[in-house]
């Protein structure tokens, strides 16, 4: 098989599992195929190809693995990316059915007043912020258990799965990302902690790493595009019957009935 065909055929396996809400086994551990990080890449392509012949909008990229530790574990030296999609957006309800096995994610997110592509410094894009904003991301592997290698991830579109959007939204000066702090709470119980310097020591970081990225393929970072940049704490798992709270120090907090 040659090299595009394998590609769209991951692809194509990846789409039918996201749709059909059914989980499968990691493409590279179990299948032994040799994917490199940028045919992975190519996957992710392909696979947001097919859900836009299908109706879906890309509406922004988005980070993953933008926690030291976890770039420790998967062993790379930069975040990973991929796309979130204007269907992806949820209400306070979130339902299970939607998904394999969901969790969710607190992040900051932040808007760009004018395109940029890179490179940049963190200067220039923390000149370059027009809004903060927090936001929860859910993440919904399509792999059995969340178990995967790099490659699996990124092919998968970093697990993307839906998103939601503050609606009060603040300015870079009037706010310290860095230290920004949101608790994740399952029935009046935290179970995720974190801040805005566990995200590359700062989401400008983050965004830098980002617009540099999609740099090298020719893509920019457009103005207007709410960045998911990455959590700020554990992911945690959704389950039927819950009650989720995302409570930040400064920005606006969020709650979910999970059914």
């Amino acid at each position: 098989m040659n090299e595009d065909s394998l590609i769209h055929e991951i692809a194509m396996e990846l789409y039918d599992a996201q749709k059909e809400k059914r989980a499968i086994s990691s493409i590279v551990d179990t299948q032994a195929i040799d994917l490199s990080l940028d045919q992975a890449y190519h996957v992710q392509e392909a696979l947001i190809q097919l859900k836009r012949m299908h109706g879906s909008r890309v509406l922004a990229p988005k980070l993953g693995l933008t926690s030291e530790a976890k770039m420790t574990q998967m062993g790379v030296n930069q975040p990973i990316y991929g796309y979130i999609f204007a269907d992806g957006s949820v209400g306070d309800t979130i339902l299970v059915d939607n998904y394999i096995h969901p969790k969710i994610e607190a992040e900051i997110v932040v808007t760009l007043a004018k395109d940029m592509m890179g490179p940049v410094t963190a200067e220039d894009v923390a000149k370059n912020v027009s809004a903060v904003f927090s936001g929860v991301e859910i993440i919904d592997s399509r792999y059995e258990d969340f178990k995967f290698q790099l490659q699996d991830v990124v092919a998968d579109n970093t697990s993307a799965s839906g998103y939601y959007l503050s609606e009060q939204a603040f300015a870079l000066e009037d706010i310290d990302i860095e230290s920004e702090t949101a608790q994740i709470l399952v029935n009046g119980e935290v179970i995720s902690n974190g801040q805005g310097s566990n995200v590359l020591g700062s989401p400008i970081n983050a965004l830098v790493s980002l617009i540099n990225q999609l740099a090298k393929r020719g893509e920019s970072v457009k103005a207007g595009q709410p960045i998911l940049t990455g959590a700020l704490g554990q992911a945690v798992t959704l389950n039927s019957g819950d009650s989720i709270q995302v409570k930040f120090q400064n920005l606006e907090s969020l709650h979910f009935t999970v059914k």
